[in-house]
């Protein structure tokens, strides 16, 4: 059926298209458009729809229309209505009914007069428009009236019947609305007023909530008021103790530089004992700053710290205080540059003591992070209202996640691979407060691997020349004094210690303690070692390393000396400040052979050298007697005896409490004869089973005495496997050197 519409449609379309002006196939053309409307519109392509709708109605523009054409007119009208409100526009809808109405009233088409008013009346009464839709239902009796009139003969009498009847059946439609609209108003009352019910309690239960909520924070609020506060005595009762403990240090220090002073401004000391006092006054000096530092930190708080403002010559002053680290430079064989030429005839008042520690605190802290061939330069500069010292360093840098805190107080970098360098955290936080307090500013800026740079600007008066105090004859003592080294020769057969360590003086202290058994080679942090270690001729008998230094610090150094086949046997002793259990450890767990804290007793130091060497000549004596057999590719350890070590040193660990421990216990452990495991112990490590067994426990107990867990003696040594603490005490001091104590 459809498809023979479409045909239709399609062969009134071709006649229309071969006569297009032709008055005799308007209906034609009519009825080609409108076709074509209905099928869009069923399509539902209602713009296209509408399109052929309108072109139908304009079949007619301007020509004379018959009853038949009206008639035509108001169809389309009527479809283009119900298109409209398909799609939802009502108010199109409403003006096309309400043209199509117009017209069938002016022509009488009573019958379609009658269908759109019912439309209209629908959408009244979707609108709840009941008036018009009453208006409607009157007008619809009226006319179905007349045309039941017309149809039956004029029978006038049953109209008017007809039309009561209506106006009673619309008045009842009409109180059934109005019924309806009253119940619905109610039903809208109780739903407003059910809403409203629910919001006052919604409204009751969130401000409940919200004051529940207020109380809340108002406790947390004091508890953390209440912690902040016990914070902040917990920091002023840290900065006391630290204050009074720095007052107390301050009279041994100064009866300790004082002798130290006198001896040295005698004249019956040897060459040795020059070099020693000349150490001990220097590092005196350097506890005693520190000291003050600490004091002035405290002070600070406090408000306490004054300005002590004298008129300067400024090139003078900065020029002799750069010129103290030249020597430092010249041992680090780093590059120094230090520009003071704009201060040239200028004299300012500042606080001397102060502006000569910002200067140490910033030139120290460059060149301990500047490698051997780096360069640290120090520009000094001044006009009429300000001066600025800028210190430059090509170092290591600082991590961007720990510029923003240099300048606070402790602060310790946390970056995972970060070397372990040491220091107190107070120099530049020092900086940072002397800066504020001269009404200045410090600021840092770096580039990891390339450069760091660090800026104080604060005011300055200048004054006119006469006004100049000196303080020349009060400036201290150059901060880094180079102690010459002690020159002693010894036969090349001698052991060759390589000594680490990046402290100059302790350096040199340490090449004055080993140098009259030992042939000496000083390096300044573990890669120089390394470096040196891939280019000697002759490898070091004995290593001494520190843990704390720049480029390559301890514990990278040890790992690749335990990981290298020809470095693996070199014995090592871990020389360092950090006492804690968890960096000895560490320390072991790479396989170092011996850690010494400071600060260290000279001959304890001495005596361990001497057994790790004697372990060595062991190692090297069962070899030469074919136990093991001569270093060569197959003797590196494999995957397998590492494996086996292992487990063995983890029993023997866990079993040094046994005092029955033997190596026929070991063995049947490990399932093998006391023959074979003296062979796979001594193959391993270079030590008999029960040499091993030995240092083990003196390990052990050098380690629990170190962490002062333990109360007496006699519990470390039932701990290691000593029954008779006098047994432990001699053997410990026959491996160490020094007498075992838990004081």
């Amino acid at each position: 059926m459809e498809e023979e519409f479409k045909e239709q449609v399609v062969a009134l379309e071709q006649i229309a298209e071969t006569s297009p002006s032709d008055t005799d196939i308007l209906h034609i053309r009519f009825h080609a458009a409108s076709g074509r409307g209905d099928l869009l519109f069923k399509e539902k392509n209602y713009e296209a729809a509408k399109m052929h709708y309108l072109r139908a109605i304009a079949v007619f523009d301007g020509v004379e229309k018959s009853h038949h054409d009206t008639w035509l007119i108001v169809y389309a009208l009527n479809r283009l209505a119900i298109l409209e409100r398909s799609r939802a526009h009502r108010d199109a809808a409403q003006q096309y009914w309400q043209e199509a109405l117009s017209i069938a009233n002016s022509t009488q088409m009573r019958d379609r007069s009658i269908l759109y008013m019912t439309a209209l009346q629908e959408m009244a009464l979707e609108d709840r428009d009941f008036e018009s839709a009453y208006g409607f239902q009157q007008a619809i009796l009226a006319e179905k009236a007349v045309l039941d009139s017309l149809s039956e003969g004029h029978d006038m009498e049953k109209y008017y019947m007809e039309l009561e009847k209506g106006q009673l059946e619309s008045e009842k439609a009409t109180q059934n609305l109005r019924f309806n609209l009253q119940r619905n108003q109610l039903r809208s009352t109780i739903v407003i007023a059910s809403l409203a019910m629910l919001l006052a309690f919604g409204l009751f239960i969130g401000l409940r909530r919200q004051r529940q909520g207020r109380q809340q924070l108002a406790k947390q609020y004091e508890l953390i008021s209440k912690q902040a506060e016990q914070l902040r005595q917990l920091d002023e009762a840290k900065s006391r103790f630290f204050a009074n403990v720095s007052h107390e240090l301050r009279t041994p220090l100064t009866l300790i530089r004082g002798p130290l002073k006198m001896l040295l401004q005698s004249n019956d000391k040897t060459a040795q004992h020059t070099q020693l006092l000349t150490l001990a006054k220097n590092n005196t000096d350097k506890l005693l700053r520190l000291v003050e530092d600490i004091l002035d930190l405290r002070r600070l708080e406090t408000g306490h710290l004054q300005l002590h403002l004298q008129a300067e010559s400024l090139q003078p002053f900065f020029a002799l205080h750069s010129a103290q680290f030249e020597s430092l430079a010249k041992t680090h064989q780093v590059a120094y540059h230090v520009d003071v030429d704009s201060l040239v005839g200028k004299s300012a008042f500042i606080d001397p003591e102060k502006c000569r520690q910002i200067l140490y605190n910033l030139l120290s802290n460059a060149f301990k992070h500047t490698p051997v061939g780096g360069k640290v330069t120090i520009q000094v500069v001044a006009d009429e209202q300000q001066l600025s010292i800028t210190v430059n360093d090509t170092g290591t840098g600082i991590h961007p996640d720990d510029l923003p805190h240099v300048f606070d107080r402790f602060f310790q970098t946390s970056q995972p691979n970060k070397k372990a360098e040491g220091g107190t955290g107070i120099g530049l936080a020092l900086c940072k407060e002397y800066a504020q307090l001269f009404g200045g500013i410090i600021h840092a800026k770096s580039e990891p691997g390339v450069q760091t740079q660090f800026t104080v600007v604060f005011p300055i008066t200048l004054v006119a020349h006469q006004q100049l105090v000196s303080t020349a004859d009060s400036v201290l003592k150059v901060p880094y004094s180079v102690i010459p080294d002690a020159v002693q020769v010894l036969p090349p057969e001698s052991p060759q210690v390589l000594l680490v360590e990046d402290n100059l003086e302790l350096k040199q202290y340490l090449q004055l303690i080993i140098s009259p058994t030992y042939r000496v080679v000083a390096v300044g942090n573990g890669q120089e070692a390394w470096q040196y270690l891939q280019s000697a001729d002759q490898l070091p008998d004995v290593i001494i390393s520190d843990l704390m230094m720049p480029v390559m610090d301890g514990y990278e150094l040890l790992d690749r000396l335990k990981n290298n086949d020809a470095t693996r046997a070199i014995p090592i002793i871990m020389l360092t400040a950090r006492a804690e259990s968890r960096d000895k450890l560490r320390a072991l767990r790479i396989g170092v052979d011996d850690y010494l804290t400071k600060p260290f007793d000279e001959e304890e130091l001495l005596i361990r050298m001497e057994n790790l060497l004697g372990n060595q000549q062991m190692r090297k004596a069962v070899q030469q007697a074919g136990v093991v057999a001569p270093s060569t590719e197959e003797d590196t350890l494999f995957q397998e005896d590492k494996e086996w070590l292992e487990q063995f040193q983890f029993w023997v660990e866990n079993n040094l409490a046994d005092d029955r421990l033997s190596v026929s216990q070991m063995a049947h452990e490990f399932a093998m004869s006391d023959s074979t495991l003296f062979r796979q112990v001594t193959r391993l490590t270079g030590l008999s089973p029960s040499q091993y067994l030995q240092a083990a426990r003196m390990q052990a107990a050098r380690l629990l005495i170190d962490d002062r867990v333990h109360r007496s003696l006699t519990q470390v040594a039932s701990k290691v496997g000593y029954a008779n603490v006098r047994t432990f005490s001699r053997n410990y001091k026959a491996y160490f050197g020094v007498s075992p104590s838990v004081k």
